[in-house]
């Protein structure tokens, strides 16, 4: 908790600082005010902190990606960039700008690009998934790069089918650039921000176990067995399992005063 002290410190003045700044600034504030009631531009309000908020969403949302993908691959090294989820999304994209013209289909360009690059980014995740239960770690890591390569050169073959007016559509948003955004993009990517964060906070605790191989399990359940103490799932009504000693005795490593206490078998 303490060398975490730092990190939080950082994180509070990153994002407080700026809330602080335009709680301060009179000439902000009117602004904002005028914004919210009659929607009248401000270079700040309207492209400045859409695009602020986009950024940080990104940000959060590849954070967590890479926290589940090394969590449940037990990899520090695996990333969504590395094991083709990346390659896959792009691949997506470049789908959802062809395949609506090629056959007439009626969905806006921003709807297509959220359905074609999730299905794009879950399919590519499927082999990785799959090579992760039945090999190692670093057979892992080459199938997601030759995934990575595979898709990439797929997306490029399409690429230079589009046309030049969607080409630099799909180089722009496959790199990730933030020109043109505003608030209607903050409003598709904030639904899944916040089902991301709650997912994480739903799993936190089965993922911290999941982390875990089945050599440091074992290794946990031989020290204690060698101490004398296992779990009993049945002496307790009220309690779905209770730790006990072998001797049905448990002696106090503490204070003398406590004595023994002794458990019913």
């Amino acid at each position: 908790m303490v060398r975490s002290l730092p990190f939080y410190l950082i994180c509070s003045l990153v994002l407080f600082a700026p809330l602080a700044y335009i709680g301060t600034s009179q000439e902000l504030m009117s602004s904002g005010l005028a914004f919210i009631e009659r929607g009248t531009y401000h270079p700040f309000w309207s492209l400045s902190l859409p695009r602020i908020i986009l950024a940080l969403l990104a940000g959060f949302m590849l954070a967590a990606s890479g926290y589940l993908l090394q969590t449940t691959l037990k990899n520090p090294l695996a990333d969504s960039g590395i094991l083709g989820v990346n390659a896959g999304a792009s691949l997506g994209a470049v789908c959802a700008l062809l395949l609506p013209s090629w056959f007439g289909w009626s969905i806006s360009a921003e709807n297509a690009l959220i359905a074609f690059s999730m299905a794009g980014g879950l399919l590519s995740s499927v082999p990785i998934l799959i090579v992760s239960r039945l090999s190692s770690s670093s057979l892992t890591l080459l199938t997601g790069v030759a995934v990575t390569a595979i898709l990439s050169a797929c997306s490029s073959a399409l690429i230079f089918t589009i046309g030049q007016g969607r080409t630099d559509l799909a180089l722009q948003w496959m790199a990730g650039g933030l020109y043109g955004r505003g608030w209607e993009q903050v409003l598709y990517l904030l639904p899944w921000a916040i089902f991301a964060l709650g997912f994480i906070a739903l799993m936190f605790i089965p993922l911290k176990w999941v982390r875990y191989d089945d050599s440091t399990l074992r290794g946990g359940h031989q020290r204690a067995s060698a101490q004398g103490y296992y779990f009993d799932r049945h002496s307790a009504d009220h309690c779905p399992c209770s730790f006990r000693h072998r001797s049905n005795r448990l002696y106090w490593a503490g204070n003398s005063a406590y004595g023994k206490a002794h458990l019913q078998e």
